[in-house]
């Protein structure tokens, strides 16, 4: 039995007390037993002295039953409890914004004194080594119970890994968007595929790019260099050209438009990115089509347990053609304009012949970018060949997976492995299990994954998250210049009336000039820029975007004001990040709520949930999650606000 300690505030949320004493619970346990029992969560008023858990033996996982509160009340707390381990969040009305969430993946080209190169031969407080992260209580690493194969090797227990799999229903993830286009760093302007193709300094490059894709959609293009009975690029049988009349004709309602999307990955092989997209709005597809992902709150726990994990180690791959090897449970149908396809394309396949009406018609086999049921499909597929092997995804963690024994942990997005292993010997068992069906590539260092930078210091346990060149890049594109004079807050002060007994209300309605639809993109584009940047690495930024979002829809003079001088900050910190380090991933949480701080009365809601040891004031550590919303009804004092 767990013994609950909650806070007896009126906001104060039962269910999220229960996860986060279970969780503590879990992660305090001492040396598990041979056989197993059952973990139970009594929301009782059992001294917390006398909580016992046991962690289950490795080949089964385990479960947390988590009862409902037995009596009305709550006791209070003990009075060495620390107020950041108390939970004050009443954030269901806490006001969402949907934006749409642009990436990009350039090579930096803005270095200066505040860069990630001075910053590495600069120490500072974010990267000092303070040997109390790195002390490991024995209660965190419990000895490992002997596998009931003999010749397998000990299991190491993980304490994420045990949280993923217990009954704790997550919060519904939501998928983030990615603008694909190319930028020019001569005019600072995105060209999309229709720009580049008319464009005579890029058309040669891109229609070779886009020569390459549809080859590698159907049966290969072009021939090799150096091998001359081989292929430029293969072909996956994909799709292929088919003449309009062989099409059934219960499904030419359903046939689906393309479109061709471009994009630089310096990382890939092929930088020169080209896909071939299906719109499949038109397609009437009845199935499934949900596909879990990893979160980044996921990726970031994940990283604190490998910064916490004795002899942990990182590192990520990617699946080449991942949604192109799964088949459809059905054939579907798509055109491309005969004038947008290469003429090595239209020769080589002779499309000519297929040409209906100015549009060549496809007929899908495979998996491909854009089909809604694609995801599923290959993420099914996906699953039970892993599953041949001994691995599962965990049950209430969508996108975390776990071995049956094997000290191996890992996030999927999408084709994207992030690994946490112990002992190379078993990484190697995954990419043996996924090199069985698919082409992967390995970086060992893990530096790179979730489009954040990672720098590993194993010795001292401490992980630095950026995304190096990033403001840079965004502010090419945004034609912002270099400011005249150091800006150091990313969003103007509101006043504070001192001395006041009450925080009156100013008169905050703008009355600046309305901004034109292209002045409305513009900000609606640097909200949309630096919204996954800050909640990547540079969480101070939330505040800022959360107030500008709420405006962007009608955004005023005023608004471009606040969208420059956040510029203006990022120059000044182009390559801002958080730092995780070791510690015995105690769940601490500090929140509050911010009275009358916004405009039209409003409120905002804060909270800094990160991983730290079990002191009764929690050392810091770098935020797994950072809320900063604003609280869509209007309250009438700063305690209904809290």
């Amino acid at each position: 039995t767990v013994a609950i300690r909650a806070d007896r505030s009126k906001n104060n949320c039962h269910a999220q007390l229960l996860a986060v004493e279970s969780l503590r619970a879990i992660f305090n346990t001492p040396t598990p037993p041979s056989n197993p029992p059952t973990i139970r969560a009594d929301h009782s008023t059992t001294p917390a002295s006398s909580a016992r858990v046991s962690v289950p033996t490795p080949v089964a996982a385990p479960r947390v039953v988590v009862q409902p509160p037995r009596v009305a009340s709550v006791p209070d707390p003990p009075t060495w409890q620390p107020v950041a381990h108390r939970t004050r969040t009443n954030l269901a009305n806490a006001e969402s914004i949907a934006l749409n969430v642009v990436t990009f993946s350039l090579p930096t080209t803005h270095v200066d004194k505040y860069s990630k190169s001075f910053r590495d031969a600069t120490p500072t407080s974010d990267t000092t080594y303070n040997p109390a992260w790195t002390t490991i209580m024995p209660r965190h690493h419990p000895t490992a119970v002997a596998s009931r194969t003999s010749a397998a090797p000990r299991p190491t227990y993980n304490r994420f890994a045990l949280l993923a799999d217990d009954d704790i229903d997550d919060d519904v993830l939501l998928p983030t968007a990615t603008a694909y286009s190319v930028l020019d760093r001569d005019t600072g302007e995105t060209l999309e595929h229709s720009q580049l193709r008319r464009h005579p300094k890029y058309k040669v490059k891109w229609d070779k790019s886009y020569a390459n894709e549809h080859g590698r959609l159907c049966q290969g293009v072009g021939r090799h260099p150096t091998k001359p009975n081989a292929q430029r690029v293969e072909g996956t049988n994909t799709m292929k050209p088919i003449k309009f009349q062989d099409i059934p004709p219960d499904r030419r309602s359903d046939i689906a438009h393309t479109r061709v999307v471009c994009d630089e990955r310096p990382t890939k092989a092929d930088p020169d990115r080209t896909r071939i997209t299906i719109g499949g709005n038109t397609i009437n597809y009845t199935g499934d089509c949900g596909t879990k992902t990893g979160s980044l709150e996921t990726v970031k726990l994940l990283i604190n347990s490998t910064l916490s994990t004795p002899e942990a180690e990182f590192m990520s791959a990617d699946l080449e053609n991942f949604y192109l090897g799964t088949p459809l449970d059905r054939k579907e149908y798509a055109r491309i304009k005969l004038s947008v396809i290469p003429q090595e394309i239209i020769d080589e396949y002779h499309l000519e012949e297929y040409a209906h009406n100015g549009w060549v018609y496809y007929e899908i086999s495979k998996g491909m970018y854009g089909l809604k049921q694609s995801g599923k499909l290959a993420n099914d597929l996906l699953t039970t060949r892993l599953f041949a092997h001994g691995y599962y995804q965990c049950a209430t963690t969508p996108g975390l997976w776990r071995h049956k024994w094997r000290p191996v942990i890992f996030v999927l997005i999408v084709d994207d492995f992030g690994v946490q292993y112990t002992g190379r010997q078993h990484a190697e068992h995954l990419l043996s299990a996924l090199r069985e069906t698919y082409n992967v590539t390995t970086d060992w260092k893990g530096t790179k994954f979730a489009g954040i930078d990672l720098k590993w210091d194993y010795t001292k346990r401490w992980c630095r998250l950026t995304m190096d060149g990033y403001i840079a890049e965004v502010r090419i594109r945004f034609a912002h210049p270099d400011p005249i004079k150091p800006q150091h807050s990313p969003h103007k002060h509101r006043p504070i009336t001192y001395g006041a007994k009450a925080q009156l209300v100013v008169d905050d309605t703008d009355t600046s000039e309305p901004l034109d639809a292209a002045g409305i993109k513009r900000v609606q584009g640097i909200v949309g820029c630096l919204l996954y940047y800050a909640r990547a690495v540079d969480n101070k930024l939330l505040c800022t975007l959360s107030a500008i979002g709420m405006t962007q829809a009608a955004a005023t003079q005023n608004t471009l004001a606040e969208c420059n001088q956040l510029l203006d900050n990022l120059a000044l910190h182009p390559d801002d990040g958080i730092t995780f380090k070791a510690s015995n991933m105690i769940l601490a949480a500090h929140s509050d709520a911010s009275y009358l701080s916004e405009t039209k009365s409003r409120s905002r809601a804060g909270a800094h949930i990160f991983l730290s040891n079990n002191d009764p004031i929690p050392q810091s550590n770098g935020p797994v999650l950072s809320i900063a919303s604003v609280l869509r009804s209007v309250y009438a004092s700063a305690a209904e606000a809290e």
